[in-house]
């Protein structure tokens, strides 16, 4: 059980670092961060998103972590729907980083239910 809750914490900062390359890439080139009113939602939510995954490495009671558990899950959604919503301004730099974006979240959810099916 520990180890896959380590899994899930660890896909999911990799999932954040991967989000964050493909915002960053999506505002174009030589630019960099672009903190406009399309791209601020996704960068608050990648700053939550690393916030609660790094707090959620010193927890040690299980139910706890089955709450950050679900709380990781309830971000990637938000993640998808940021992502399908069209409110993002993208560029093609961006699409480099579709398969990713929508791969990682089927392994992260593999995880999460795997976890929170079994009781302790």
């Amino acid at each position: 059980m520990k180890s896959e809750y380590f899994q899930i914490i660890f896909l999911t900062i990799l999932y954040n670092l991967i989000y964050l390359c493909a915002l960053i890439f999506a505002t174009g080139h030589e630019i960099g961060v672009k903190f406009d009113g399309n791209q601020l939602p996704a960068y608050i939510l990648v700053c939550m998103t690393f916030f609660i995954s790094f707090i959620s490495l010193r927890i040690k009671s299980i139910q706890k972590r089955k709450l950050m558990v679900k709380i990781i899950g309830v971000l990637i959604i938000l993640y998808l729907a940021l992502f399908f919503s069209g409110h993002l301004s993208t560029n093609e730099a961006m699409f480099y980083f579709v398969i990713p974006i929508f791969g990682m979240p089927i392994f992260i959810f593999m995880f999460i239910a795997h976890y929170l099916s079994f009781e302790e």
